[in-house]
């Protein structure tokens, strides 16, 4: 996760239960054009990531094979 400023936030958590992700395959989620899939571009993940540091926000992925993925997406309390 990007560090962030010290001060008050709220996250937004999305959690599942599939298959999870190897380190590999997390360190590069948010590159752009990254994709494990045989369609799409890529950049889903990437745009999130531009969308919450524009709100100066930060993303937390945690992703363990075969138990799942959590992600959050912090966000400076107002």
């Amino acid at each position: 996760m990007t560090p962030l400023r010290s001060g008050r936030y709220v996250f937004v958590e999305v959690r599942d239960t599939g298959a999870g992700m190897s380190p590999e395959t997390t360190a590069r989620m948010f590159d752009p054009f990254f994709t494990t899939n045989t369609t799409g571009r890529g950049l889903g993940p990437a745009s999130v990531q531009g969308i919450v540091r524009s709100h100066r926000g930060a993303l937390g992925v945690d992703s363990v094979e075969g138990r799942g993925t959590t992600i959050r997406a912090w966000f400076p309390a107002a």
